[in-house]
C-alpha cells in the first residue's frame, strides 16, 4: 500500500515538480519556487511560503512580479492563474541558458538560472524477451555527454502526450546499461526466468543514466512488468537532475520505517533558488510508444 502512495508521489514529481518544504518550528519561512521548462507551449511554475513541518496548507503570494530571461534578453512575465500556481506562454529552445527573477515587496530579489539540455536521441533496436511476469525491451543510445533519466508510464488516455495526473508511474524497472546510478536499486533480482547471468537488480519507479562514455553509443535493455507502457528517456539540466535524485532519495526513506535514517534532513532536497527554495531546471522527453 505504501508502496503506491510513494508512486503516485513520484509521479507528482513528473507532472509538477514541486516538492513543499517543511521545517522545524524555529525556522524562519522562505519564499519557494518551483519552475521546471518543458518542451512546451506554456511553462508552469509554483509560488508560496514554506511551511513549519506537519503543516500542509501553504501560503500563497498574490503580489510578485517572475520574469524569465533567455540570456539577457526578456522573454516574457509569468501570470497568476490559482492559488499557488502562475503560467507563461513560451516555447523554450534546446541549448539556451534562461535566467528566472522573482520580485516581492520587502523580500530580497529571487534569481536562478539553468540551460535547457539537448534532446536525446534513443531507439529501440530489438523485439522484446518476455515471460510470464517481466518484459525485456533493447534500445540504442546514441553518445549523451550528460546524466538522463529512464521510467515507464502506463497511460490512462494512449492519444494523449505527455505525462498527465490519470496516468500511472510503473514502479519496478531493471536494467543492464552500465552506467546505471543505482542510487535507488533494492538489491533484489528483476526476475530470475531470464538466464541468471542476465538478471537485473529491481530500481525504484526511474533509472538514473550516466554515459559512461560521452563519445559512444550504447546498448542496453530495460526490463518491466509493463507489456504497453510509454518509455520516457528524460534529458535534464543539471540543476533538475539534482533536485530528482534528491527528492527520490527522500521518498525512499520515508518508505523505510525501521531505517535510522529516516531523520533526513527536509533541507536536503537539492535547490539552486538564491535567497528563496525551491527548483528552476528544464528537461526534453525522448519518447517511445508500444
Amino acid at each position: 500500500m505504501m508502496r503506491n502512495v510513494y508512486s503516485i508521489m513520484l509521479l507528482f514529481l513528473l507532472v509538477a515538480c514541486t516538492e513543499a518544504i517543511d521545517f522545524g518550528p524555529s525556522t524562519p519561512r522562505e519564499v519557494v519556487v518551483n519552475c521546471v521548462l518543458s518542451p512546451d507551449s506554456k511553462q508552469y511554475l509554483t509560488l508560496s511560503y514554506s511551511n513549519k513541518l506537519n503543516e500542509f496548507q501553504y501560503e500563497s503570494i498574490a503580489d510578485a512580479v517572475i520574469t524569465l530571461y533567455c540570456g539577457v534578453e526578456i522573454v516574457g512575465n509569468f501570470k497568476k492563474d490559482k492559488y499557488n500556481e502562475w503560467y507563461l506562454d513560451y516555447t523554450p529552445a534546446p541549448g539556451k541558458e534562461y535566467w528566472l527573477t522573482v520580485e516581492i515587496p520587502d523580500y530580497p530579489i529571487i534569481t536562478a538560472a539553468t540551460t535547457v539540455p539537448l534532446p536525446l536521441s534513443v531507439n529501440q533496436y530489438e523485439n522484446e524477451a518476455e515471460t510470464n511476469v517481466y518484459i525485456r525491451k533493447h534500445f540504442v543510445q546514441q553518445a549523451y555527454g550528460m546524466p538522463y533519466w529512464a521510467f515507464i508510464i502506463n497511460k490512462y488516455d494512449q492519444q494523449s502526450s505527455g505525462v498527465t495526473h490519470k496516468d500511472k508511474l510503473v514502479s519496478s524497472l531493471g536494467t543492464n546499461y552500465r552506467g546505471c546510478d543505482g542510487f535507488n536499486a533494492s538489491g533484489s533480482p528483476m526476475s530470475a526466468s531470464f538466464s541468471s547471468q542476465y538478471v537485473t537488480l529491481e530500481h525504484y519507479a526511474y533509472l538514473r543514466m550516466v554515459s559512461e562514455d560521452a563519445q559512444k553509443s550504447d546498448t542496453f535493455y530495460i526490463e518491466s512488468p509493463s507489456a504497453s507502457g510509454w518509455h520516457f528517456f528524460r534529458a535534464a539540466s543539471p540543476e533538475y537532475d539534482k533536485y530528482l535524485k534528491t527528492s527520490i532519495q527522500k521518498m525512499m526513506v520515508y518508505q523505510s520505517f525501521d531505517d535510522p535514517s529516516q531523520w533526513f534532513d527536509e533541507t536536503m532536497i537539492y535547490s539552486n533558488i538564491e535567497n528563496g527554495l525551491g527548483i528552476f531546471g528544464a528537461y526534453i522527453d525522448t519518447i517511445l510508444t508500444p
